[in-house]
């Protein structure tokens, strides 16, 4: 796809190589100012789980140049007929803190999210070595995505859930 598109992974606020403080509610702006800083008038926009809910709420919010979204399980707040599984950051806060990230890595581990196949959990396994929880210890602000919400996106969209997604 290289000869069609321009490709642009952004480590989202306290993430990754990023320097920003996590904040999840400012970063549906950020996708904006991204794309204005490099100047990339037109885009498609895909994001993965929380990046996801992020994605929808940039696109229910401020579509300027949003051509197509694909989110991949991507939480929303809704009245759910099967149970919403969550994940215990309070519990994983407390390691986190206390600089105790291997005991905090082996929280996730335990979570019924990575619990299933042996390769998901190989896949996080690897993810964990480079996740420090500082979006634990500093939240920021929370983002909610309704249903109201994605009725109001109004481009081209796709959404995957699989099997195995959170409800």
């Amino acid at each position: 796809m290289a000869d069609r598109f321009t490709l642009v992974a952004v480590d989202r606020r306290g993430f990754g190589e990023s320097s920003a403080p996590a904040d999840l509610a400012e970063e549906p702006a950020d996708v904006a100012r991204v794309a204005a800083a490099l100047g990339i008038s037109r885009y498609h926009l895909v994001g993965l789980s929380q990046g996801g809910k992020v994605a929808l709420a940039h696109a229910a919010t401020q579509p300027v140049g949003l051509e197509r979204l694909v989110v991949i399980g991507a939480p929303i707040a809704a009245e759910l007929a099967v149970p919403h599984e969550t994940v215990p950051a309070a519990e994983m806060a407390a390691p986190a803190r206390a600089g105790k990230l291997s005991e905090m890595r082996q929280l996730w581990l335990a979570h019924p999210l990575t619990a299933g196949r042996p390769e998901v959990r190989a896949a996080m396994a690897a993810m964990l070595l480079g996740y420090d929880g500082r979006d634990l210890v500093s939240p920021g602000r929370p983002l909610t995505v309704t249903p109201d919400d994605v009725k109001r996106i109004a481009v081209r969209a796709t959404a995957l859930a699989g099997e195995d997604e959170t409800p």
